[in-house]
């Protein structure tokens, strides 16, 4: 792998694992993921990582803590209408989860491969 693209791909991944802990700590629709989404956009800018990219990493971040997340209102009316605990739903997710992440951020370390 080409030394520049290293610290891009490095990034990525850090990006991802912000944009997952602060979905899951702040919430969604807080003005804090906004100010966070700034934030990670001017890191990213001065790096030459694209704005596609940062949207991407955003949205997979948010989306993967938005499938076991207590507080959303999908996932826990489905598993009280399907009677599931919801610690047998984590046993059942949480190997899933790893696989999704790993293939998110897969997706985008291929995406800034091509993008340099």
């Amino acid at each position: 792998m080409n030394k520049s693209r290293t610290p891009h791909s490095l990034l990525v991944h850090v990006l991802v694992s912000i944009h997952a802990l602060s979905s899951f700590h702040v919430g969604r629709g807080d003005p804090n993921n906004l100010l966070l989404f700034t934030h990670t956009h001017t890191h990213t800018h001065t790096r030459r990582v694209s704005r596609e990219l940062l949207v991407t990493a955003y949205q997979c971040g948010t989306g993967l803590v938005n499938l076991v997340a207590p507080t959303s209102g999908v996932v826990m009316g489905a598993l009280a209408l399907g009677r599931i605990p919801f610690t047998a739903y984590l046993r059942f997710m949480a190997p899933l989860l790893v696989k999704l992440a790993l293939l998110c951020v897969g997706v985008l370390v291929a995406g800034v491969a091509l993008a340099h």
